[in-house]
């Protein structure tokens, strides 16, 4: 009796390390939003170089409804799914979900992602499975959160088509039914079922790495401005396309990267000193990059992809 009280004591531990994690990224976004990106993002850096970025990326959450909803539904799921099974299932069904599902996005060619959504549709999926009854109908009709969670997938649908905001549907697809096949293979008496979500992950990885990383390496240099011309405000160019811009940057110094505004302000996106920066830049946007000391060392205008090497 000790032994499996001192065991109670440690559900929901795994879970509730996920949750917090997720709060102190969020505390750390609202405080300095640049050094998250820069740290924790896929965009600015390479698959081969640093892989974890496809699970770091995700704990990133620009908006506090995003936020909260994750959270939320994480405590939600996330809890049942450890108490049931372990943090051992919970751990391989959340991250191997938030990972698919992420990198599903990339296959498509699409841009690395926010949120933790894809691991919570991951339990999600594993839970549908685990408790299915006679009929669909039965199952979610006894339990209401399972109705209710797919209603707000549904509703957030219809908002990214209707142009409201941005959701990434289709990580949402992947991870459940990535949660899906977990939930078969603890059913099942034969648990050899988990190779089935394994071959669906590397095979989803491999697309995945090299639809993210081969139009980086293709990239032709593009010419800077002087540092002596003056930026003109590009106006609002966020409905333009983005494109892949490389800073490349040999010695590499500590320098700071500022776009230009609508309203011609230098908005600091980053301080670093990486020899090579990725860029998702929209055309017509401004750039400039300065030294530590507030020195011009480059600028530009994004007009198609490029390399931008600093001299």
């Amino acid at each position: 009796m000790e032994i499996r009280g001192r065991r109670e004591q440690f559900h929901g531990m795994a879970m509730l390390a996920v949750a917090l994690t997720t709060i102190l990224v969020y505390a750390w976004k609202l405080a300095d939003s640049a050094r998250v990106e820069d740290v924790l993002f896929l965009a600015n850096a390479s698959l081969f170089s640093e892989p974890w970025r496809v699970l770091t990326s995700t704990f990133i959450h620009r908006l506090a409804p995003h936020f909260v909803f994750n959270l939320l539904t994480l405590l939600w799921f996330g809890r049942t799914v450890e108490r049931r099974y372990g943090a051992g299932i919970f751990s391989l069904t959340f991250f191997g979900a938030l990972w698919t599902g992420h990198m599903s996005m990339l296959a498509l060619g699409l841009l690395p992602l926010h949120g933790i959504s894809g691991g919570v549709c991951g339990l999600y999926g594993l839970l549908l499975v685990a408790d299915w009854k006679d009929n669909p109908y039965r199952t979610v009709r006894q339990r209401p959160e399972y109705w209710l969670y797919a209603l707000a997938l549904i509703a957030l649908f219809i908002a990214d088509r209707l142009g409201l905001t941005p959701v990434a549907n289709f990580n949402h697809a992947v991870a459940i039914f990535y949660g899906a096949l977990i939930g078969l293979a603890i059913v099942s008496s034969h648990r050899g079922k988990f190779a089935a979500a394994g071959i669906v992950t590397m095979v989803i990885t491999v697309v995945g790495a090299y639809r993210w990383e081969m139009p980086w390496r293709r990239l032709p240099a593009s010419a800077a401005l002087n540092c002596a011309v003056h930026l003109v405000p590009p106006g609002d160019v966020t409905g333009n396309p983005y494109v892949r811009t490389i800073i490349r940057d040999e010695p590499a110094r500590h320098k700071r990267l500022y776009y230009i505004d609508a309203g011609g302000r230098a908005v600091l996106l980053s301080s670093n000193s990486r020899a090579s920066y990725r860029l998702l830049p929209y055309i017509g946007s401004a750039w400039r990059v300065e030294s530590t000391d507030g020195q011009c060392l480059t600028q530009f205008v994004v007009t198609r992809p490029g390399v931008i090497a600093i001299e």
